[in-house]
């Protein structure tokens, strides 16, 4: 993966960090840090001395961290304040426009990967330095000295957990951002889904069974868009079929189960839409023709090799 700046010069400090960083992210994570960072770096490129030709990422930690309260503040709309102990807080507002959370976990990467290498020497500008200590002397508040025993740990159940965060090494903390779900328990948001879809140009069999499948099995959608043919008839071709799930490298450690109707769509869309853009022209029973054929080949030539073995194991070759 190539980057280029502003000036469409390739950018050798973000292309060594998209090298680096592929072993730690996966190559869809990868791309969102990068573009996470990018309007950044650009702000740095804009902001530089016309005689610095290298740039201003590299610079000490501090001018680091007073470039991104700039940036958190102009370009994204943020509120930066300095906590008493530090570091800074940092607050989105509704002109914030994009994820803050983001770029700061993707340029706190960037700066991780470039000490690793030997590329930035100073400490990571966008750690907390005073974050550990902090936490230590959260912790000692757990022992007592006045006769009390100790507390029991969380996992023991014995005792009500506690309410206190663990703080983060962020030098820049976000503050206001705790997520919270918002369950849809509307029964017909399905069918509205799949009406609203029905009325879109080019919504078919396809569009249908995945917008099903997502509904009635609960799975992310890279798990129902890589159901194979094989993943159903592993299931026996009915309800069933067993799925990837997050984490598993493309192994198939689950199982999806869907209603009639959708199996009903399913060959439907296999026999009709899939057929038609097939280079083959093969129908579903083709593909499984074509795959018990190869198994009892296989079979077969596994046999053969087992009765040669033993033959030979034996001394009795033909």
């Amino acid at each position: 993966m190539l980057v280029f700046d502003s000036q469409n010069r390739l950018h050798l400090p973000l292309t060594t960090f998209a090298r680096e960083a592929t072993r730690q992210l996966s190559p869809g994570s990868l791309k969102v840090y990068l573009y996470a960072v990018l309007p950044f770096f650009a702000f740095l490129d804009a902001s530089r001395p016309p005689d610095n030709k290298s740039g201003s990422w590299n610079a000490e930690p501090e001018r680091i961290r007073r470039d991104v309260a700039e940036y958190l503040e102009d370009d994204l709309g943020c509120v930066v304040r300095r906590h008493r102990h530090g570091f800074e807080l940092v607050t989105v507002t509704g002109r914030s426009r994009a994820n803050v959370g983001g770029f700061l976990a993707a340029l706190k990467l960037f700066y991780s990967v470039m000490r690793e290498i030997g590329c930035y020497a100073a400490e990571n500008p966008l750690l907390d330095a005073s974050w550990r200590w902090l936490d230590e002397i959260a912790d000692e508040g757990d022992d007592t000295d006045d006769g009390r025993p100790l507390r029991m740990p969380d996992v023991s159940g014995v005792e009500a957990p506690r309410t206190r965060h663990r703080l983060t090494d962020s030098f820049f903390k976000l503050v206001g951002r705790d997520w919270v779900p918002q369950v849809i328990d509307d029964p017909t948001f399905p069918v509205s889904v799949l009406t609203g879809g029905h009325k879109l140009t080019g919504w078919g069999l396809r569009e249908e069974c995945v917008t099903r499948l997502l509904f009635e099995t609960g799975g992310r959608i890279f798990e129902v868009t890589g159901l194979t043919l094989g993943d159903w008839a592993n299931r026996g071709l009915t309800r069933e079929a067993t799925a990837v799930s997050k984490g598993s490298h493309g192994r198939r450690v689950k199982f999806f189960r869907f209603s009639s109707e959708t199996a009903t769509l399913l060959r439907r869309y296999f026999d009709g839409q899939r057929r038609v853009r097939d280079c083959l022209n093969w129908s579903m029973a083709d593909y499984l023709r074509a795959s018990w054929r190869q198994a009892y080949r296989s079979e077969r030539r596994a046999a053969v090799s087992e009765h040669a073995r033993n033959a030979a194991e034996s001394k009795e070759l033909p």
